[in-house]
């Protein structure tokens, strides 16, 4: 695991993502570098972490083991309540969490599949063989569950955590790293029904809600300066976030392409979907684009003025979908 801060007298752990994330950026870190001989290193490590998901890891948290663990009967990943990336808890003392997600959570298990797939062809490229036919077998099972459990036929989309959460059909934005991050991971019609229930129920000029205004549970309004155990409330129940844009960009590049859509066409829709954020940062006396905003008109921003993930996931989506350099060409001629 990866621990959430290192102290001088403590090392806490809260988080079930950030190792699936660190396989997804060594992957990221070989398609952009073709560096084989870190891959060589990095892949004792890999295989660590999927084996201590897959057999068990735990951290203690409140008093209590937290654990982290595979199911066998599925292959999808448990985790315990607060242990992803939308873990508020006003009172901070573990009996005020207002996201849980806790059980099988849609993101989590989208990186579980996609990183036993990348190890499965890292060990195909070192002639491990035997070992990539397993992964690829596991791989398979955890497709097979995910479709079978996360399809939510009366939205067209995913659910965000089952077998746990009682919230877990609220419609949020982690369906979307299952079409982003997921590869082959949903069928085409799947992937379309999720980029468009995204579209429609989550998407604001401020990146997207963090849950669908339909739901009873949403909150529009984000208020930086109330106290935290009142802004928590909002954090993850309707707060848009910047992020978020990147992996509903690539996931709507994906879908186009399989629509029919020209590159051309993509990268128009993209710009009108990530203008409003570039046009926010050049414009903000910080130059700079916030943790938050509202997911109500007119998007107030909120949370810290300057955010890294907000600000690079924007300049990640901006060069990977060439949208800088088309409006140059644009520009010029």
């Amino acid at each position: 695991m990866i621990p959430n801060r290192i102290q001088e007298n403590k090392i806490e752990y809260n988080s079930v993502d950030a190792a699936m994330w660190f396989i997804q950026a060594t992957k990221s870190y070989w398609q952009y570098t073709g560096d084989l001989n870190f891959m060589r290193v990095i892949l004792r490590v890999l295989r660590k972490i999927i084996d201590a998901y897959k057999n068990g890891t735990s951290y203690e948290r409140f008093g209590s083991e937290q654990t982290i663990k595979m199911d066998e009967n599925d292959a999808l990943i448990v985790s315990p309540p607060q242990a992803t990336w939308m873990d508020a808890d006003p009172s901070g003392t573990g009996k005020t969490i207002v996201t849980p997600r806790n059980g099988k959570a849609v993101e989590i298990n989208a990186l579980w599949y996609d990183n036993i797939r990348f190890l499965a062809k890292l060990e195909r490229h070192e002639k491990n063989s035997l070992k990539a036919k397993d992964y690829d077998s596991l791989a398979n099972d955890i497709k097979r569950s995910f479709n079978s459990k996360f399809w939510n036929w009366s939205e067209n989309a995913l659910l965000d955590a089952v077998e746990g959460d009682s919230h877990g059909g609220a419609i949020r934005p982690n369906m979307v790293l299952a079409v982003s991050h997921g590869g082959d991971l949903l069928p085409e019609n799947r992937q379309i029904g999720v980029v468009e229930s995204a579209r429609k129920d989550l998407l604001t000029p401020g990146g997207l809600r963090t849950l669908s205004p339909r739901d009873s549970q949403y909150r529009g309004i984000y208020d930086t300066y109330l106290p935290m155990n009142e802004k928590d409330l909002a954090y993850h129940q309707g707060t848009a976030w910047p992020w978020l844009i990147g992996p509903f960009c690539d996931a709507l590049a994906s879908v186009r392409l399989c629509q029919g859509e020209s590159t051309t066409s993509i990268r128009h829709e993209i710009a009108r979907n990530i203008g409003p954020l570039v046009r926010f940062c050049v414009e903000s006396p910080y130059r700079s684009l916030p943790e938050v905003f509202s997911g109500d008109p007119p998007y107030e921003p909120g949370g810290t003025t300057s955010q890294a993930w907000s600000v690079a996931e924007v300049l990640r989506t901006l060069e990977k979908h060439n949208i800088i350099e088309e409006k140059h060409s644009r520009m010029n001629s």
